[in-house]
């Protein structure tokens, strides 16, 4: 990634959470620090953005690619705004997507907007040295969130993930 935008996306994310801060929803410190720190552009390469307006079929689509300069600004938009990120249509092959409009089909994978995981994961009151598993078809921000603020544990333990169908595990995998 570039130093541009890396800068970018840490701005974009500062801004995301100062938004979660103001409207009331973020108010553990350890959670503040994990959003602050978990690269969403990592977890969220790609996106799908619906073109067609609401009930008309078949839907049609537009697959934003994180990495292609024209896609680049409304991408960070989107993986920043607290909305929901659509990820994958019919169980396809995330590695082999492809930019631009798509027609039909329908959502397999997404990434739960911003405020739902932020109130999960402080319901669940995470802190340093616990367990956490995360067993859905999203791309893992969660657990890396969750991973985050509960941090290294022993060598026999670990935070993880069972993810189905095999096809997202591709981004189901956060660094450490």
């Amino acid at each position: 990634m570039s130093a541009d935008l890396s800068t970018t996306t840490g701005a974009r994310r500062a801004a995301m959470v100062e938004q979660l801060k103001a409207d009331g929803v973020l108010t553990d410190v350890l959670l503040r620090e994990a959003l602050l720190s978990v690269p969403r552009e990592v977890m969220l390469p790609h996106a799908y953005v619906r073109v067609s307006d609401p009930g008309v079929e078949p839907i049609e689509w537009r697959l934003l690619d994180g990495a292609h300069p024209e896609d680049q600004e409304e991408w960070l938009d989107l993986i920043h705004s607290g909305e929901s990120v659509l990820l994958q249509r019919d169980w396809e092959q995330l590695d082999a997507l492809v930019r631009g409009p798509v027609t039909g089909g329908n959502m397999t994978s997404m990434s739960t907007y911003g405020q739902a995981t932020v109130e999960a994961c402080q319901t669940l009151q995470l802190a340093p040295g616990q367990r956490y598993l995360e067993l859905g078809p999203g791309p893992g921000v969660s657990l890396a969130l969750a991973a985050a603020v509960t941090g290294p544990l022993s060598p026999s333990a670990s935070n993880g993930t069972v993810t189905w169908p095999p096809s997202l595990s591709a981004t189901s995998t956060w660094p450490t």
